[in-house]
């Protein structure tokens, strides 16, 4: 069995310590994680939507809404099923 990352590989991922720590509790992201259990566990998965994320950042989408979240899976999926 794969070995989940641990929060400092993702933040390393990431590479912005501040900003894991910004929406690791968030609850947009805590439920998006939920419905991708995955995430963590796949490292190519992973680092495409955290690649998704930095995308809708530079584009100052509110990582705080269900439209940023959506538009991750939307980009990562398209209208394919998980």
């Amino acid at each position: 069995m794969t070995k989940k990352l641990l929060k400092k590989q993702i933040t390393k991922l990431i590479n912005d310590p501040k900003r894991i720590d910004a929406i690791g509790n968030e609850p947009h992201m805590v439920k998006w994680e939920e419905s991708n259990p995955w995430f963590g566990y796949d490292k190519k998965l992973t680092r495409k939507a955290i690649k998704i994320a930095r995308e809708l950042d530079k584009d100052k989408v509110n990582a705080k809404t269900n439209k940023y979240w959506n538009m991750i899976d939307k980009k990562l999926w398209g209208n394919k099923n998980k």
